[in-house]
């Protein structure tokens, strides 16, 4: 999936990063916006955050988030996140969405 674009007064905007500017004003250098849901159609100011690179490229690395554990009795799904080349548990989860919203919002 793709970003959105488009060209307003002659300036080319991915869509995400226009919505943040007009509610937020200019993104500094050295930091980008990320799509919570990691949808990236998904333009909504409350599905918006600004993130520094790294932990863009981390949370981009971690993929989905959770993994099955099958030996857990009803909290199947661990949330993950990495720093530093370890892994940490956020929590289980009873569904693989619970998982993955609980990995997505774990930097907010």
């Amino acid at each position: 999936m793709k970003y959105i674009q488009f060209t307003k007064n002659g300036i080319h905007w991915f869509e995400h990063r226009y919505v943040w500017t007009q509610a937020n004003g200019d993104i500094p250098k050295g930091m980008q916006i990320h799509h919570i849901n990691g949808d990236k159609q998904d333009n909504r100011l409350e599905n918006l955050r600004m993130v520094s690179s790294s932990e863009n490229n981390e949370m981009k690395q971690l993929g989905k988030g959770y993994t099955y554990r099958p030996h857990l009795k009803k909290r199947q799904y661990e949330a993950i996140i990495r720093r530093g080349g370890v892994y940490k548990s956020i929590g289980s989860f009873g569904t693989p969405c619970g998982a993955y919203m609980a990995h997505r919002t774990y930097f907010i």
